[in-house]
């Protein structure tokens, strides 16, 4: 019986499958150098980031004590790098990290955003740069930027102004005026008087006590 076998039933696969092996093997290695060589260069970053922050540098090297350095120089309180531990907000907190990070060294919030999608590329740069570190952004730049003001001012000629002095005004209690009352003076009786007899109605002159006319006591 005739049957049919076509040109891949001759064709030998093996040569294929080694050149295939080999590829994948060396993608692989390619891939693995290049990340070596990324992690090479955050190392080294953030060993110079540390130095710059008046930390040690070898802190870059120890796993997890090199995260506690970063929220150490960030956030002042290193033990928060625990929180990264809580899902979601770890996520959270990375990006506000990044954010401190750069504010940390003077940056603005425009290389945080390059720290945040490219870090390889930006926090090399903030190492090898000529960025130096300000302190714990919120807690340490406050009090210097205070200082680095009044010494601005001091240079500029500005003089405090004098705060005026407040006198109590002395109070001066009224002199009272004591007013001598006089007692008005009484009629003196010269003993004359004008009356009327009240039976007759005879007009009675003089100090008499009877009526002239009726003879009726007034």
């Amino acid at each position: 019986m005739y049957s049919y076998c076509s040109y891949y039933d001759y064709y030998d696969y093996s040569d294929y499958d080694v050149i295939s092996i080999l590829t994948g093997l060396m993608s692989l290695a390619v891939i693995w150098v290049i990340s070596l060589l990324l992690m090479a260069l955050m190392i080294v970053a953030m060993w110079i980031l540390f130095k710059k922050a008046g930390k040690p540098g070898w802190a870059a090297v120890v796993p997890f004590y090199d995260q506690y350095t970063l929220y150490e120089i960030t956030w002042g309180n290193g033990w928060r790098f625990l929180m990264l531990l809580i899902p979601i907000y770890n996520i959270i907190l990375m990006i506000l990290t990044y954010i401190r990070l750069a504010k940390a060294f003077g940056k603005e919030e425009g290389y945080a955003v390059g720290l945040i999608f490219l870090p390889h590329v930006f926090v090399p740069m903030l190492a090898f740069g000529s960025a130096a570190y300000h302190g714990v952004p919120d807690v340490a730049s406050a009090p210097a930027a205070a200082s680095q003001e009044w010494v601005g001012y001091q240079q500029s000629g500005y003089q405090q102004p004098q705060q005026p002095t407040y006198q109590q005004p002395v109070y001066q209690q009224p002199q009272q005026t004591q007013t001598t009352y006089q007692q008005p003076q009484q009629p003196q009786d010269s003993g004359f008087r004008l009356t009327f007899c009240p039976n007759c109605g005879t007009k009675v002159e003089g100090s008499g006590k009877f009526c002239q006319n009726c003879g009726r006591p007034l």
